[in-house]
């Protein structure tokens, strides 16, 4: 009996040692190592030759140790590849690619650096679950990667058909698309991330059928051609907490915005945008915090069931600029150098604006003047309350314009140091109850072919 315990013993210890030194040998031979359960479930792409000294082409050994599927451990190294990775997950089963950090792919191809496919054509319901497909496909985690560009088609990670896929920890710079999803996806989490100068789009939902989407603690930065961005589709659930997103347009690219879901095409419902910093660029034309464009002044419905709120906002041509929306609350935010306006609404329906705060800083005054102020034009059932803003300088003397609006409440707003005017144009039903508006402009209401519009308690 001692005798079986002290080889127990001798066991415990010498094993790990034996385990690290298998897998040491087989990173400095470049050879297949040992695959002795060192850590079962573990593969390590040395194992296949991969050497991760930035010259070596490893596209064909990461190849092999994403076929293993389970856990893929990158080492710290920069893997140099010329082609797209493939994780299809029919193949590999659950799978988890990792990098501490301190692992680099550097994509030399066109193509994404990493495709995840997945076949999941359900919903998030349980009974739209194939047999197995829950077992074999769930959850694939990617975390802790950095993802570099080095070619002008080179993307960072695309993933379609998926359930459950959960970005965590990834830098992506230099490419196209950093995160591209497609087609059709389930319950994705994009956490924690860097999205950082690169060509097209930070967070791109292209056309895909997406419910519920959570991108939290993330920083997406100095993309081209917009920071999130939902283009057609039919996506639900959209949530963005916490983050900072800032920089994401540039003057020879198509107007895009910070935030953009442009759904000319498609639908987009049941979005919050609630404790981010979104800002820049106001030297952009037509740039935008965020920008929501519906389908049409007859179709409304398209995009909307929104939350925006208890945001920081500032330093574009439009903080907040709505296009044939229907549905949105727009609360509690701080808002300012808005130049087009702070709040912009084209022919919307349902729009409740309360308890924002639309003020600059005279430390930022040096940076440049704005119009800042309230546009609504063409919409119906708007509720404005509770707002406090200084210093506008709407165009035309309008800081606040209500223009052939219906059925509109402004209740208890508050508009100090103005150089215009609050104006009701054209618009019928509207009820003016217990607002102070101080301008230099007199008369600080204007009420011009208008009727009826309902006044009360007016300052």
């Amino acid at each position: 009996m001692l005798r079986l315990f002290a080889a127990g013993l001798l066991a415990a210890a010498v094993l790990p040692a034996l385990c690290w030194l298998q897998h040491e040998r087989a990173a400095l031979q470049k050879l297949p190592g040992s695959q002795a359960a060192c850590a079962p479930g573990v593969v390590y792409p040395t194992w296949f030759g991969a050497r991760g000294d930035g010259k070596a082409d490893d596209t064909a050994a990461l190849q092999r140790a994403l076929d293993q599927g389970g856990v893929i451990d990158l080492g710290a190294g920069t893997y140099r590849i010329t082609r797209t990775l493939v994780l299809d997950l029919k193949r590999t089963g659950p799978v988890a690619l990792q990098g501490h950090g301190t692992a680099t792919l550097v994509m030399e191809g066109p193509g994404p650096a990493i495709r995840i496919v997945g076949h999941h054509g359900g919903t998030a319901d349980p009974r739209t679950l194939k047999p197995g497909l829950w077992q074999q496909e769930r959850f694939p985690l990617l975390q802790g990667l950095v993802i570099l560009g080095r070619h002008r088609q080179a993307h960072g990670i695309q993933a379609e058909g998926t359930i459950q896929l959960t970005l965590h920890q990834i830098a992506v710079r230099g490419v196209q698309h950093a995160l591209w999803l497609v087609r059709r996806n389930r319950n994705v989490v994009v956490s924690d991330c860097h999205l950082y100068q690169n060509r097209g789009v930070g967070l791109f939902l292209d056309r895909v059928n997406l419910h519920q989407i959570n991108v939290t603690g993330s920083h997406i930065s100095y993309n081209r051609q917009g920071g999130i961005v939902v283009r057609g589709g039919e996506v639900r659930n959209l949530q963005v907490t916490g983050c900072d997103i800032e920089a994401n347009m540039h003057a020879r690219e198509a107007p895009t915005a910070n935030v953009l879901l442009d759904l000319r095409e498609g639908s987009c419902r049941e979005v919050a945008i609630v404790g981010c910093t979104i800002q820049h660029s106001a030297r952009v034309p037509e740039s935008a915090n965020v920008r929501l464009l519906g389908h049409s002044r007859e179709d409304r419905r398209k995009v909307g069931n929104m939350v925006i709120a208890n945001n920081l906002l500032s330093d574009a041509q439009y903080n907040v600029h709505l296009v044939h929306a229907r549905g949105v609350v727009i609360q509690g935010n701080s808002l300012w150098r808005g130049f087009q306006g702070h709040i912009v609404a084209r022919q919307c329906d349902h729009l409740l604006v309360v308890g924002n705060l639309m003020d600059r800083n005279p430390d930022y005054d040096r940076q440049g003047q704005g119009y800042d102020g309230l546009r609504l034009e063409g919409c119906r059932w708007v509720t404005i309350s509770g707002n406090h803003g200084r210093g506008f300088e709407g165009p035309e003397g309008q800081d606040v314009l209500v223009h052939r609006c219906r059925h509109v409440l402004l209740h208890g707003n508050a508009f100090y140091q103005g150089k215009g005017a609050l104006v009701i144009r054209g618009s019928q039903q509207v009820e003016l109850r217990h607002n102070r508006v101080q301008s230099t402009r007199e008369p600080s209401v204007r009420i011009e072919d208008s009727a009826p519009v309902s006044k009360e308690g007016q300052e």
